[in-house]
């Protein structure tokens, strides 16, 4: 595996990536070369901040249903902005950032773009506190109000840019609009940065009178966040039997198509192949996770509407009288109608309900052409259709390698999309190695 693994990502995530982390590793320069000028007092307080940031990094607590975990770090961020400016806090949240990334993954792709997040949002918002206290202070106006206001300030300023630049990561692999993946995944964690920075407002405000009183914040820190770890394990909880409904539901179809596989000659091994086809496809496309996810679902379910259609018809070992076809034509409703009632979390519907449609508008059920036919079910069309003319059924013979290329090139712009075929013909080798490398007699489904 490379070093920066972007096998997952399109192209516009990748030049995000790209973009971010190199403004990451610009903010760690500047940070570092700030430091490095500090007295060794504070070069010591930066130390110990840092290695007490590497501490807690190992107990996170993650945010159900996102990537995104918090640590009691952030306190230490804002203490190091406090009493020793933005370089240091910039160094301590990169620190902070850098221990969970490693501790939740094993990519290098993750370990190096969240801490570079972290690092643009610490140094732009921690810079712009200091200028903040400098300003109350030139200005004779700095108490313990303002400071506290300035502080909140600094904690509002810094959750949205680390929130946001997060989001706008999962909208760009997800494809899903920004604003929306922020207000369901982050608005409400504002919460902890704004507890943080005030449990390091008050730190800062009790050693005024005497280092003793750092104890009264411990209790404030640590019902914080024991709070926010049984908040999100019983979100989490909720989360995971939510799943195990859908897994109910998902295995309850299998069953189904599984028969009806059964009665239509369609082995395990055809659906396996097909999902490695159709995946490969998607990922070369750029599309997101949940169109994935729709594919893999859609190789075995594409045909569960034939629990509709006549056994006769199913196993008739000669070409079907053109009655007997528009029977047939009805799986794609009647599957994509039992698709919405499982209500799957991707779309698989569209895929099911048109993976007979044809490029140039002569298929069914809705005889839509191009780029009306929607760009999963063009590709799960040319995957299943490799596959399956290649093996043999009761009334033909299965096509070799070669002759099933040649049927997809013969086809491409009337029956199938061009653009997938070229880049079906192109990846085939890859794709077949994929499959003697990883099929196993037990390969799940999904």
């Amino acid at each position: 595996m490379p070093l920066i693994d972007m096998s997952d990502y399109n192209r516009a995530l990748r030049a995000y990536w790209w973009t971010s982390t190199l403004g990451g590793v610009a903010a760690v320069g500047f940070a570092t070369a700030g430091v490095a000028r500090m007295d060794r007092g504070s070069l010591v307080g930066v130390t110990t901040l840092m290695a007490l940031v590497v501490l807690v990094g190992f107990r996170p607590t993650r945010i159900p249903r996102t990537q995104s975990s918090i640590t009691a770090g952030d306190t230490f961020m804002f203490l190091s902005a406090v009493f020793f400016g933005a370089p240091a806090a910039t160094l301590v949240a990169v620190a902070d950032a850098f221990c969970v990334s490693c501790r939740v993954s094993r990519r290098w792709t993750s370990r190096l773009g969240g801490p570079a997040l972290m690092a643009i949002a610490a140094f732009i918002s921690a810079s712009a506190f200091d200028r903040g206290i400098a300003w109350l202070h030139d200005a004779n106006l700095f108490c313990s109000a303002t400071f506290l206001a300035a502080l909140l300030l600094f904690s509002l300023v810094y959750f949205l840019l680390n929130s946001v630049l997060l989001a706008l990561h999962q909208s760009l692999k997800n494809r899903i609009p920004l604003l929306k993946f922020w207000w369901t995944n982050y608005v409400w964690t504002i919460l902890p940065y704004a507890a943080s920075a005030s449990a390091a407002g008050l730190i800062y405000l009790t050693l005024q009178y005497g280092v003793v009183t750092l104890l009264a914040a411990v209790p404030l820190i640590g019902v914080i966040f024991a709070a926010c770890h049984f908040y999100f394990k019983q979100a989490d909880e909720r989360a995971k039997a939510s799943d195990n409904v859908s897994r109910m539901h998902l295995a309850t179809v299998e069953a189904l198509a599984t028969a009806i596989d059964a009665k239509d000659e369609i082995t395990h091994d055809h659906v396996y192949r097909v999902r490695v086809y159709a995946c490969g496809l998607a990922r070369h496309f750029g599309l997101s996770e949940p169109e994935i996810e729709a594919l893999k679902a859609g190789a075995l379910l594409h045909d569960v509407g034939k629990i509709a259609v006549p056994d006769y018809i199913l196993t008739k070992p000669g070409k079907l009288t053109a009655a007997e076809f528009e029977k047939m034509k009805i799986h794609t409703i009647v599957g994509a109608q039992i698709m919405e009632r499982v209500n799957f979390p991707y779309p698989v519907v569209p895929i099911v309900r048109h993976h007979h449609e044809r490029w140039d508008g002569h298929g069914y059920p809705d005889g839509l052409s191009g780029q009306h036919i929607p760009l999963t079910a063009r590709i799960l069309t040319v995957a299943d259709c490799f596959d399956a003319v290649r093996e043999n059924r009761q009334y033909r013979k299965g096509m070799t390698r070669e002759d099933a290329c040649k049927y997809l090139r013969d086809n491409a712009g009337s029956q199938f999309d061009p653009s997938v075929v070229g880049a079906f013909l192109s990846n085939l080798p890859s794709y077949e190695a994929e499959i003697v490398a990883h099929k196993a007699p037990q390969e799940p489904l999904l």
